[in-house]
Parts: structure tokens; sequence; C-alpha cells
């Protein structure tokens, strides 16, 4: 079954409830007016009986019955207010009968069989409605049952305009209610049609498009504003992905041209073996570059999707970087440049993941070796202080001017793009060394004089020393993901 909307639900809820509190609220009224005339009814009957019975009471010690009718007689015969009360003995003689209580009551109710505090009824007729008490008296030790009445026809007339009002105006004002409720509803959620249409309008070509601006301080503008901030974040997902792609499209396409265009020329005419091992190996050089551009593609993938997770356990950071340093010291040698390693002596302990730092300083390192001219100098340092411990790279290479030091961690980003493909860069070596250092929880710095050199520096908070001895040394791997 297909619910109704929202916008009737609360008006079908908000009627029922405003139609249980209007009949709740009409029938208490009711109930409390009814119990105040009856109430003033019954008080000045019980004020009635007492006369009957003072009157009777002040006779004569010794008055006969008959003498008492008299008594009786003269005194409530000519009263208004006597036309509706009798009185009957123990044995079921009437003492006094008012004809207009005759005409209704027939029935005769001896004081014996009456509660001490007697009893409260009503009787109706065509043309009045009565009030009656029943009430046992003792005078002069003997019982009497005196029945009084007044007439409620003013009172039955109030409950019944009472009732009649009620009745009339209570659909009025619920027909009044329904119809406020869905204005007042239609109107609360005309927002959420409007976001609703917005939110449907966007897709892929207009992410910056935003829903409408809501200034109503309520939900509503928190959800507006939530939606808004996260089709800003969608938005600026979607740039990055197709930047992305644009990027790594345009550089997979380079290397790929590359190995087609040897490959046809070395297949255009026949060639001797030297001048087709040289093909081959310019083609090895571009499939090897292509290689280290698709792993390094993939592993930013796995960053931007959270699939890759560090795992940071204790590290002796001295030496695992001493490690390092011995590592590189041939390729510094190759390349004809000076390499030393600054370390403390002693031993840090450093929370890390060892795989993923290697990658960093091998960026660090290679970036170093590739923009130092030969016979240039480059360092590899490390110095503990104040709870932490600074890494430093420091080359004196050809520099980065100022305008691209604020870019060189962006993807793709290259200061020297001809430069940078004849030594196999792709541009993405910092950008991962910028997320593997945030995973650390520390930031990437840089200093550069062009023609000087540059500084790259990052800094590790230290494990306390006297958990140096209880910690094991990380595992090293020697896997290195170029």
């Amino acid at each position: 079954m297909k619910r109704l909307p929202i916008r009737l639900r609360l008006t079908v809820w908000y009627l029922v409830v405003f139609s249980l509190a209007l009949t709740a609220f009409g029938g208490s009224v009711w109930v409390v007016v009814r119990q105040r005339l009856y109430g003033e009814i019954s008080d000045q009957l019980k004020e009635r009986a007492g006369s009957v019975e003072h009157f009777m009471a002040a006779q004569k010690p010794n008055i006969t019955a008959e003498h008492m009718r008299r008594e009786l007689s003269e005194e409530y015969d000519t009263e208004e207010e006597a036309s509706w009360l009798q009185i009957v003995d123990s044995d079921g003689q009437w003492m006094y009968r008012s004809p207009q209580m005759a005409a209704v009551s027939s029935s005769v109710t001896l004081p014996q069989s009456l509660p001490e505090r007697g009893k409260f009824s009503s009787i109706h007729s065509e043309r009045v409605h009565l009030r009656v008490i029943e009430k046992p008296i003792t005078v002069m030790g003997k019982l009497y049952a005196v029945q009084a009445a007044v007439p409620t026809n003013g009172a039955h007339h109030t409950l019944e305009n009472l009732q009649a009002v009620f009745f009339l105006l209570a659909p009025l004002f619920i027909v009044i209610a329904a119809i406020g409720s869905y204005y007042m509803s239609r109107r609360a959620l005309a927002p959420v049609d409007e976001i609703t249409a917005m939110a449907r309008s966007i897709h892929d070509h207009n992410l910056d498009s935003r829903l409408p601006k809501l200034n109503t301080n309520d939900e509503l503008q928190r959800l507006s504003d939530t939606l808004n901030e996260m089709f800003a974040r969608i938005e600026a997902s979607f740039k990055r992905t197709r930047q992305f792609t644009a990027d790594a499209s345009h550089e997979l396409r380079t290397p790929l041209s590359l190995i087609r265009t040897e490959a046809e020329i070395a297949l255009r005419k026949t060639r001797t073996e030297a001048e087709y091992r040289a093909a081959l190996e310019h083609i090895l050089a571009e499939s090897e570059r292509t290689t280290e551009l698709v792993e390094s593609l993939l592993t930013l993938a796995r960053t931007d999707s959270g699939a890759m997770e560090l795992q940071l356990r204790p590290l002796h950071i001295v030496a695992f970087l001493q490690r390092v340093a011995d590592d590189w010291k041939p390729l510094f040698a190759e390349a004809h440049l000076r390499f030393e390693a600054l370390l403390p002596a002693g031993d840090v302990l450093v929370s890390a993941d060892e795989a993923t730092l290697r990658r960093l300083m091998l960026v660090l390192l290679d970036n170093a070796r590739k923009y130092t001219l030969e016979g240039g100098r480059v360092t590899l340092s490390a110095e503990a202080a104040s709870g932490a411990v600074t890494i430093a790279v420091e080359d004196t290479g050809v520099g980065i001017e100022p305008e691209h030091l604020s870019r060189i961690f962006d993807r793709f980003y290259r200061v020297d793009k001809a430069r940078s493909r004849s030594q196999g860069g792709a541009g993405l070596g910092l950008s991962l060394a910028k997320w593997i250092g945030a995973q650390h929880g520390t930031e990437i710095a840089v200093t550069s004089t062009v023609g000087k050199g540059s500084r790259f520096w990052f800094r590790l908070p230290t494990v306390p020393h006297e958990q140096i001895d209880s910690l094991p040394l990380s595992s090293t791997r020697t896997e290195e993901v170029r």
C-alpha cells in the first residue's frame, strides 16, 4: 500500500490530535457545567428538606398526625417552593402531598427503606424535568420521608444549548484546522520540494550548482547546508578524478607513442643487429618508465580510495636511515655525486610504516640525484631534539624557482617537463611523498635557492627512550616501489 505524502500525514495527524483535544475539552466543559448546575440544585434540595424537618420539629410535642397534616398544609399550600413536596410517615400515610408532586410521582417510598443521607433521582415528563431528593427525618421519635423536587428545565436547556453549540462549532473548527494545517505543512515543506527538484537537476556536468540557500534556522536549513557541502566535496572529487584521468592519459600517451614509433621505424627496413639492439633498448627504457608510471598511478588510486592502509610500528630510525644510505651510496657514486649521511650517535625510536617511509626517502633522494649536476653533493641528515627527529635531504643542485615551490607536491606537476621526461619523471613522486608524510602525521617542507640547491625535511615524533629496549626493531623490507 502506497503511503500518503508527508504533508497529508502531518495534516491527518494534526486533525486527529486536534479532534481528540477538542472533544476532550468540550466534554470536560459539559461535565463541569453539569456538575456545577446540579450541585447547586442538590444543595437547594438539601436545604429544603432541612427546613421541612425544622418546621415539623418546631410543633407541639404531643401533636396528632391529623393536626400535623393541617399545620403542614397551612405552611406549604401557599408557598411556591412547596409545589413540589410530599411527606409520608413510616406507615405509608401521606402527611403532605402537593398536587404537582402527586401528578408526576405516584409511588410511595417508606422512610425506613431510604439511606440515612438520602438519595437523589430525576423525573422527566413531557413538560417538566425534576431533580428529586428523598431523605428520612426523625421528628418527635417518629420517622418520616421527605420527597422534595426542583424543576431543572433551565439547567437542562443550558446543557442542551451547550451541547448544540459544541456540535455546531466543532466541525467548523476541524475544517478550519484541516485547511490551516495543510497550508502550514505545505508551506513548511515547500523548501523540501525545491531541494528535491534542484538535487534531481544536478549531474556530472553541472556539479557547481547548489541548492537554494535557506535562512529558516531550522532542520531544513541544516539539511540544505549539509547537502551543499556534500555537493562541494563531490565536485572537488570529480575535478580531481577528471584531472587525474586527463593527466594519466597524457602521461601514458607519450611513452606508448614513443614505443610504437620506435618499433615502426625499426621494422621499415632490414637493419643490423646493433641497430635492432639500440631500438629494443629504447623500447625497454620507455617500457620501464611506463611501468613505473602505471605503478605510481595504481598507488595513487589506492590512496584515494582509502584501500591503502599503513601499519605504524616502532622503528629504530637511525639504523633505518643508515641502511637507506648504504643502499644509495653506489647510485650516487655512479652519478659522480658526493653523498654523506650525518646521523646521530645512539638510536631513536619512532612510530612508522617502514615500507612507505622507505619509499618517501627514495623519492627525496632520487630527486636530489636527478637535479644535482656531476660533482655536486647530497646530504642525508637526522637530528633528534624536543621529542622529535628531523630528517632532511639536502643537495647542491639546480634549485627550484619560488613560483614553483607551492605546486611541486601537486600530481603530474613538473618544473622542467622536458628535463623530467628525459630523466623518467612523471611528476608523481612528491605527491606520493606528501601523502606518506600525512599518514605519519607530518608535513614535508622545502626551501630552495636557484643555482644553489634544495632542502626537503620532515619531523617524526619519537617514542620515549625507556621503551626502546622493550620494543622489537621493525623487520626490514627491501622491496622498493618506484
